[in-house]
């Protein structure tokens, strides 16, 4: 198939450069289990959800009984719960070092993470701002914070728990 050598070796660093692109572009692939930016490390309380493009807050996401906690610790595992009740565990990583910040996390589903899903986040003061897309086969993720009904994204605002 190929000529010579030179051939393969032009496809590969072309190859190789093309997924180094991809990469850089969407904020490079989390992994999972590693420390994590300090300004996202601790305990949130969920205020606000917007997905596709229509406010749920008052439609039972924050306004049923306890609020929802997130624990983000420092070794990349978090937690959400709702009073003594964990809802969910998984892990995260997030990116500080590019724009947007990216924030992507796996859930555990039968002791196994699941599916990857990506996004971005925002922070100022005390509120924790994440735009979600959800779990897809090609790790896109959004590139400015909005929720849209067309790209099915998700928008979760979170206060910093004072506890």
């Amino acid at each position: 198939m190929f000529r010579d050598r030179r051939s393969l070796l032009l496809l590969l660093v072309v190859a190789l450069t093309m997924v180094t692109q991809a990469q850089a572009q969407s904020g490079a692939t989390a992994t999972f289990g590693v420390g994590a930016p300090e300004e996202i490390v601790g305990r949130w309380v969920l205020i606000a959800t917007i997905r596709n493009g229509e406010d749920v807050t008052t439609a039972g996401v924050t306004q049923v009984g306890d609020a929802l906690v997130y624990d983000f610790k420092a070794d990349g595992t978090f937690s959400i719960a709702r009073g003594e009740k964990i809802a969910e565990t998984g892990a995260w990583a997030a990116n500080d070092k590019v724009a947007p910040k990216t924030f992507d996390h796996r859930r555990y589903v039968d002791g196994q993470l699941g599916r990857f899903i990506p996004g971005i986040y925002e922070t100022g003061g005390s509120v924790l701002k994440m735009c979600l897309f959800p779990p897809s086969e090609s790790n896109t993720r959004p590139l400015k914070c909005e929720a849209k009904q067309e790209n099915r994204s998700s928008i979760y605002i979170l206060k910093r728990d004072a506890k």
